[in-house]
């Protein structure tokens, strides 16, 4: 099939072989595609708003400036891809799988992205604003610059991710794995940490101001003592903190772990 023939039957393309083909600039906007074979395609600035894409194969594909806006990627395998700057705002990417893909400055905002694979992918500077990214595998990620503002987070893996600078305000890390995760410079201001696992996360002026750390895992001293806290930060009942005389009264005032008293405690056996 042609690029030409391919975007005249943008509504008949489901299941079709279209590897390898350049639909750079095409517009197939509404196009119904689910389980076509877009593998190895370049379709760099192509637009695929609303377009029906689910399970689509788009292995290694171009899609450089591309836009899914409000389109189905449902279960689409788009690993290994190109997508800097693509814009997938409102789309459905439930199950999808961009294990090792490149999204530099990708906009994810909106999406729903339960249970997406995404582990090693390239996520600098991309935005996840209150994306749905339940129980998605991010695993050694690099999110270093992210915005995940809003996002909902819980029982998602996070298992040696790069969250450096990246900006988590109000996300919902509920139950989320962050063993290991590179937090530093990372604002986590009222983001809700309840039962996550913090074991071996790389602290270093975290802002954790507002933040509920409830029944977190493997959270110390250590880690506190280079983050930022304010006084309505809830800390798990192993940390202990006291506010040292001469600090600030205000709940909203923030001040570095190195200025409290922070002491571990000993579980209680019950």
């Amino acid at each position: 099939m042609t690029p030409d023939q391919a975007t005249a039957e943008k509504n008949r393309l489901s299941g079709k072989d279209l590897t390898g083909l350049d639909l750079s600039g095409r517009d197939l906007n509404g196009a119904e595609m689910a389980e076509a074979d877009l593998t190895g395609a370049t379709l760099c600035r192509t637009t695929f708003q609303k377009a029906n894409l689910y399970r689509a194969r788009l292995r290694q594909a171009d899609l450089t400036g591309a836009d899914f806006s409000g389109a189905d990627l449902t279960e689409a395998n788009i690993s290994g891809s190109e997508l800097t700057e693509t814009c997938f705002e409102n789309a459905v990417l439930e199950g999808a799988d961009f294990r090792e893909s490149i999204l530099h400055g990708a906009n994810l905002d909106h999406t729903d992205q339960t249970g997406a694979y995404l582990a090693k992918a390239y996520l600098v500077e991309a935005s996840f604003k209150e994306a749905d990214m339940k129980a998605s595998d991010l695993r050694e990620a690099q999110l270093y610059g992210a915005n995940l503002r809003g996002a909902d987070l819980r029982y998602a893996k996070l298992i040696g991710a790069n969250l450096q600078e990246a900006d988590l305000t109000g996300a919902d890390l509920s139950h989320a794995d962050l063993s290991g995760a590179a937090l530093e410079n990372a604002v986590l201001k009222n983001a809700d940490l309840d039962s996550s696992n913090l074991t071996g996360a790389h602290f270093g002026n975290t802002d954790l101001s507002g933040a509920l750390l409830d029944n977190v895992q493997g959270v110390c001293c250590e880690q506190i003592k280079n983050a930022r806290l304010t006084r309505d930060t809830r800390l798990p009942e192993t940390i202990t903190v006291h506010w040292n005389p001469g600090l600030e009264n205000s709940e909203s005032a923030s001040v570095t772990g190195e200025q409290l008293d922070c002491r571990d405690q000993e579980k209680s056996e019950t």
